[in-house]
């Protein structure tokens, strides 16, 4: 079904068991592939960030009974921009902005791009390999 709705921004399927699937998508399709999770009722669970050297990657899971499904996209590491989901899914927004805080992950229109755990003028992010 998302491969009808995003056609050739759907860069890899990977199931690793019979409920569970890992979806790799284009920057910028994402917000494509969650509004359809939405409208089928999924529900977001937690997004994490993960630093894959030349990139950085968000990885969405959601829970689409009886579906698990984790939704990735990425960026490059020296502009490091994916649009916000926090308007679908308003809780997206927390963990976003530990996205931003922690692997320097510019989610752009973010509602509320402030840092939660580290000092405003922090400059490092903890969660990159360097």
């Amino acid at each position: 079904m998302l491969r009808t709705h995003l056609r050739e921004n759907v860069l890899e399927v990977t199931p690793t068991r019979r409920n569970r699937v890992f979806i790799k998508v284009q920057n910028g399709s994402h917000r494509q592939a969650v509004k359809l999770f939405q409208d089928m009722g999924g529900h977001l669970s937690v997004i994490s960030s993960v630093d894959l050297g030349e990139e950085l990657e968000l990885v969405y899971h959601f829970e689409i009974t009886p579906l698990q499904v984790s939704l990735k996209t990425s960026a490059p590491r020296g502009n490091p921009r994916i649009e916000t989901i926090s308007d679908f899914y308003p809780s997206a927004a927390w963990y976003e902005r530990e996205a931003m805080e922690m692997m320097g992950i510019i989610v752009v229109n973010h509602p509320d791009p402030r840092h939660l755990f580290l000092p405003d003028d922090y400059t490092e992010y903890p969660l990159r390999r360097y």
